[in-house]
């Protein structure tokens, strides 16, 4: 027998379902907005109108939760985005236009995705 999970149960962490609005924010275009299906500690599933532009990464900001972070998509679909969170955006690095930038995450040129 096999000790090897399967299904949803080889996810790191467990998802709650949810229906939250969201927005992504991908610098030099406008916000696209989403609604997260579920959620966990390390990501979430988006539901969107994918735009072929959509980048590998980009800034997910919850706002009923005011939580934002940097994400990077790691499987998709017409309709939908599951994504990884790879770390959170301090409130004082936002652009006052609507555009999202991390100290930490712009040495490794995040817009891009282009990381060293």
């Amino acid at each position: 027998m096999s000790s090897i999970p399967t299904g949803a149960e080889r996810r790191q962490f467990g998802r709650r379902k949810t229906n939250l609005h969201a927005w992504i924010s991908v610098q030099g275009r406008p916000k696209l907005s989403c609604t997260v299906l579920d959620l966990s500690v390390g990501g979430a599933l988006l539901q969107l109108q994918k735009p072929s532009w959509l980048p590998y990464n980009f800034v997910l900001t919850i706002e009923t939760t005011r939580f934002v972070t940097w994400c990077e998509v790691r499987h998709s679909r017409a309709d939908a985005v599951g994504v990884r969170f790879l770390s959170a955006v301090e409130s004082a690095a936002l652009d006052p236009r609507g555009a999202h930038e991390s100290r930490s995450m712009h040495e490794n040129d995040a817009w891009t995705g282009n990381y060293r």
